[in-house]
């Protein structure tokens, strides 16, 4: 009997099976084909961190920018907060001379040049200067006539003062830029003369030993000086240090009267001396209020 033997095909790879599995097992060395990554707790804590530094890091530099245009913008507002506080801090302890002398005391001899000019200078800008209140013209006119034998009168107004500046201070007219050119005495308009400077002015050239130079302002309350009244040698070294710093001082403080104070005022000029203690030996602070000149 004969046997019919069954044979069963076993599977077979093909070669273009085979030739894929190669494919795919090279692709595997340069993909990594693995489960998808899942952040531990650790990991999200580790970036938040990195994320807040980041933060704060940025915040810095924006706040140093800032900081930085705000001293740039400020600076003439810093540089007068700084001189002033100096002086409120330093004028109780230590100041320039003060002179406690009754000017009613002195002789009023009609004194040639020595060493300060025979000048005498009123200062009025702006519309002011063509109709000035008739209380102002009878303060000058008194001492203009008191004073007849001075050398030279000067009124300055927007014009003339305009041309002095363009003549010899081309940045710039205030009372320092008159003072430093020319010597001699400032008065506001408003200052109402009772003696005659002959005798002042004498006075304190008798005091110069050093020194050519001589500058004398009257005592400001609290602290400090005015520059209502300011008698003066040319060229002083304090009036150049005020002209020369004037621009750092140009700054706008919102309230009018606050911006002349401090910009040109009294407390620009008392903030002045104090830093120019090298001026001290050529400035008298006129003090007692006998002394001073309102009418």
């Amino acid at each position: 009997m004969a046997l019919n033997h069954s044979f069963v095909a076993l599977p077979t790879f093909s070669p273009l099976f085979a030739s894929s599995l190669s494919s795919l097992t090279s692709a595997s060395t340069f993909f990594d084909i693995s489960l998808p990554y899942y952040q531990t707790e650790t990991d999200i804590v580790d970036e938040n961190q990195r994320s807040k530094s980041t933060i704060r890091r940025r915040t810095r530099y924006i706040a140093i920018v800032i900081v930085l245009i705000i001293l740039i913008l400020l600076r003439a507002h810093i540089t007068c907060l700084m001189a002033m506080v100096n002086c409120y801090i330093t004028w109780p302890f230590s100041r320039p001379c003060h002179l406690r002398v009754d000017v009613r005391s002195l002789p009023s001899e009609k004194t040639i040049y020595k060493y300060v000019s025979r000048n005498m200078h009123h200062i009025l800008l702006g519309s002011l200067s063509e109709d000035p209140p008739k209380p102002w013209l009878v303060a000058r006119n008194s001492c203009v006539t008191m004073h007849f034998h001075f050398e030279h009168y000067y009124y300055w107004n927007d014009t003339s003062g305009r041309e002095l500046l363009v003549e010899n201070y081309p940045s710039f007219v205030n009372t320092y830029f008159v003072l430093h050119k020319f010597g001699g005495v400032f008065l506001g308009m408003d200052l109402y003369c009772l003696h005659p400077f002959d005798g002042i002015i004498q006075h304190i050239e008798s005091k110069i030993s050093t020194t050519a130079h001589i500058l004398l302002a009257s005592k400001a309350f609290p602290i400090g000086v005015s520059n209502g009244f300011i008698i003066a040698t040319k060229h002083h070294p304090l009036l150049d240090r005020m002209i020369r710093d004037i621009k750092y001082f140009d700054g706008c403080f919102i309230i009018p009267f606050l911006t002349v104070m401090f910009s040109t005022g009294p407390m620009y000029i008392s903030s002045q001396m104090q830093l120019a203690r090298s001026t001290w030996d050529s400035i008298v602070v006129l003090d007692d209020k006998e002394n001073m000149y309102t009418n």
